[in-house]
């Protein structure tokens, strides 16, 4: 039995699944944070009727484009979608568990960046300190300079300038650091990267900050948004800066505060079972495809996407940032602060001065930029769709969340589709027609 048939005669129960409103943390919520400018909303049960989203996913599965996906949207404590199609692989016969493990790749940015804006919380960095400072292997940075006529010839070969200005760590935080990832474009810079191999998994971050110390940046910091290295570079000033490493730093300040119990950059042999499959299609069908082992550890903990995670995990992480950087203690009457509200403003306002996002990844989460996840423009916020000032990210395999604070909505979408980086927003986009 294929995976879409197996589901099809439980489409309807699992289109909607309304929840009772829980307010423990409802009361938190900064309205300037979680419901500016909020707008009349249809009620729960005008949502029951029908789900476009949910028809849409199970056209997906019927159609062969994915092997399952997974996902809840939310109106504060309440849930308004909620489903769970398909099954973790294409080769498998059997439901799609919703306690199923995902490889969130770049979704493992928005993570980074909390972390470090806690050590900024603390004082132990500032957002506009310059990298090397914590870095000294940056020390000796230039940026290419090709078309500067007076420019040096670099030790890679490559015509180079002084930097106008440091690299900060807020350059790192909202891709504006110059670093590139090496495979969206093919300039000189772009080509000494892809041959470093950065991101060697048997690697670590302090090789990773030692291979990109030899290449000259792509571009002055503060200049130019370009989506690259940057949020795995922040790792690494997170371990110098906490003295501890990378991973224990995630799992004792943000993991395990917030339970996210299924989250890290590998998982037990215990639990590789639930781990999903990634899928591409290749010559017209959907086919899993090789990726390193989920209960391997590897040398190299990847901020910029390599982490793994359920989507009520990353949920618990989500609605920690809306609701002000607090999450719920031991007991109804306590609450533990992960971030300050200020950090979480700066984290999910426009950052970017003028500039656009470019590439690939702009078709995908089109607007502003804010630090470690994209922001939503006046411009890019159509009439009945996500509000001005939405913010989210998603990752290389389709996986995706967004947050609409003119709605009090936010929403996770899990699904393993390498580089199918429209499933989400279009999921998105049926569920706003659903609102309609």
């Amino acid at each position: 039995m294929s995976p879409s048939s197996r589901v099809s005669s439980n489409l309807q129960t699992a289109f909607l699944r309304s929840a009772v409103c829980v307010a423990a943390l409802g009361t938190l919520l900064d309205p300037a944070l979680g419901q500016r400018g909020a707008t009349p909303e249809p009620s729960a049960d005008a949502l029951r009727s029908e789900s476009p989203a949910a028809e849409l996913v199970q056209r997906w599965l019927d159609t062969g484009r994915i092997a399952g996906a997974q996902a809840r949207v939310r109106r504060g404590d309440e849930v308004l979608l909620e489903l769970c199609l398909g099954s973790r692989s294409i080769d498998l016969d059997s439901q799609l568990p919703e306690d199923t493990i995902y490889r969130i790749y770049s979704m493992s940015k928005p993570i980074t960046v909390a972390a470090a804006l806690i050590l900024v919380d603390r004082g132990v960095i500032e957002l506009d300190q310059d990298v090397a400072t914590i870095l000294p292997e940056f020390e000796a940075l230039r940026a290419y300079a090709p078309r500067n006529r007076s420019a040096e010839e670099h030790e890679s070969g490559l015509r180079t300038e002084p930097l106008d200005q440091p690299m900060t760590v807020r350059d790192l935080m909202r891709h504006t650091s110059g670093l590139t990832y090496g495979f969206f474009a093919m300039s000189p810079v772009d080509r000494l990267v892809r041959e470093c191999d950065p991101l060697n998994p048997e690697s670590s971050l302090e090789d990773l900050v030692a291979k990109l110390a030899k290449i000259p940046l792509k571009h002055q910091p503060g200049t130019t948004w370009e989506y690259g290295l940057s949020t795995d570079v922040l790792g690494r000033v997170i371990e110098v800066a906490a003295e501890q490493p990378f991973d224990e730093f995630l799992r004792t300040e943000i993991f395990e505060p917030l339970g996210m119990v299924d989250t890290g950059f590998s998982v037990s042999q215990r639990t590789s079972y639930r781990v999903s499959m990634v899928h591409e299609r290749r010559g017209g069908s959907l086919r899993t495809m090789g990726q390193w082992p989920s209960d391997r550890r590897p040398g190299l903990s990847s901020g910029g996407g390599g982490l793994l995670s359920t989507l009520s995990d990353y949920e618990r992480f989500v609605d920690m940032l809306t609701n002000g950087g607090v999450v719920q203690g031991d007991d109804e009457d306590s609450v533990r602060r992960i971030l300050s509200e200020d950090s979480v403003r700066e984290m999910t306002s426009n950052q970017l001065d003028g500039q656009r996002l470019s590439g690939m990844v702009s078709v995908a989460v089109p607007g502003g930029f804010g630090l470690g996840v994209s922001v939503a423009d006046e411009e890019h916020s159509p009439e009945g769709g996500p509000g001005e000032g939405t913010w989210g990210w998603a990752g290389a395999a389709g996986t995706f969340f967004w947050v609409d604070p003119s709605r009090n909505l936010s929403g996770v979408f899990m699904v393993q589709n390498w580089q199918d980086s429209s499933l989400g927003p279009l999921f998105r986009k049926a569920f706003y027609e659903g609102l309609e």
